[in-house]
């Protein structure tokens, strides 16, 4: 593999522009006043999840124009505000061209920093992940998180740190924005599948192979022909079910083993896997339209395509009276819940149209769905 954050293509800016706005519009950085910086500061800590954090409040000095701080720090301040900008546009539109100004601001010294491969440079990948997943402007990304991997694998993570609580929670960031993406895509965590913990020497803060990956690979790393509920999966699943059911990524993952149906299946499959299906598809749609609700919404297209799955499964068990009315591990299911949290998905279909465009075909298949029974 090439060294990576020399030799690979690391211009962020050279791939077309999914909105070209972003990339021909010039603004004049005189309109980062310190009014706004304090906004934007503060809906960072206050609304963007602490999952997705990096800096501490301190980081931030309110005495120095951002403007005038050393180019790197400027350029991680600038993309943190970007990343609360590109969230807080969404109720005040008034920061559209703040959002705008700060995306253009930092990709004009992401190259350089990323080429240097030091801490720095994963760092500004990391936040350009998390910019790109509220504000999908640019370069996709996938690519820029296939970037942060393949730096992370072609070297090893870098060892020397000013900063290690915050590299520390760099890395940790990557792994939850790297899991989240790759399930919802149908693929399965890169880093955690090459346990990239193991190369750092104080990996103590870092994950280990969650039970989420644990589970994707039992249900879906086997041959066509084998059953996907099988004794060793059920054991998996009673093993881990304390944590399992509160983890709604993992229950739907299950999703796929309640279509199929052989000799060889587990009888309490409809008994365990159903009931946490349906449990982690309510769970996913709820925490979407309370994040709509708090405006809280980090990603409009991660969001759509969780609801749209989670929608789609629901609906379909809800369809083949697979489920039961019961309480499984003291949460309710019924069938007027059901169609409480149907009727929820359709309505936050229909709020993140407003901020992803494509999120119109998969409102509009879920809608098919529905009409056609």
């Amino acid at each position: 593999m090439q060294q990576c954050g020399r030799q690979l293509d690391l211009d962020f800016c050279k791939s077309e522009p999914r909105y070209e706005c972003a990339s021909t519009v010039k603004f004049d950085k005189a309109m980062l006043t310190p009014s706004v910086t304090r906004i934007l500061v503060d809906n960072y800590f206050e609304n963007l999840p602490s999952k997705f954090r990096i800096f501490e409040k301190s980081f931030y000095d309110f005495d120095v124009q951002v403007r005038n701080l050393p180019s790197r720090k400027c350029l991680l301040v600038v993309l943190a505000l970007a990343i609360s900008s590109a969230q807080y546009m969404r109720k005040d539109p008034n920061f559209v061209p703040i959002t705008l100004l700060l995306t253009q601001w930092a990709q004009a010294g992401i190259p350089e920093c990323v080429a240097e491969y030091n801490s720095d440079s994963l760092t500004v990948m990391v936040l350009s992940c998390l910019l790109q997943m509220i504000h999908p402007s640019g370069q996709d990304l996938w690519y820029t998180l296939g970037l942060c991997c393949r730096f992370c694998l072609g070297q090893g993570i870098p060892k020397e740190t000013e900063d290690s609580t915050t590299f520390e929670r760099v890395l940790s960031v990557l792994y939850d924005i790297e899991e989240e993406v790759a399930l919802s895509l149908g693929r399965v965590p890169m880093l955690q599948a090459y346990n990239i913990h193991q190369m750092k020497s104080n990996s103590s803060a870092l994950h280990s192979v969650s039970p989420t990956v644990q589970l994707f690979k039992k249900i879906y790393d086997r041959q066509e022909q084998e059953c996907p509920y099988d004794n060793d999966l059920n054991l998996f699943l009673h093993t881990h079910m304390d944590t399992l059911i509160i983890d709604p990524k993992s229950c739907v993952l299950l999703a796929f083993t309640t279509t199929h149906s052989c000799s060889l299946c587990t009888p309490s499959m409809d008994q365990v896997a159903i009931p946490l299906v349906v449990i982690g598809s309510m769970s996913i749609i709820n925490s979407a339209y309370e994040s709509i609700k708090n405006e809280k919404l980090i990603s409009c297209w991660l969001e759509t395509i969780k609801v749209f799955n989670a929608a789609c499964t629901l609906f379909t068990i809800y369809q083949t009276d697979r489920y039961e009315a019961m309480d499984f591990f003291n949460v309710t299911i019924t069938e007027q819940k059901i169609l409480q949290h149907l009727s929820l998905a359709e309505i936050a279909l229909e709020y993140t149209t407003r901020y992803w465009r494509d999120g119109i075909r998969y409102k509009h298949a879920f809608e098919k769905l529905i009409q056609s029974s």
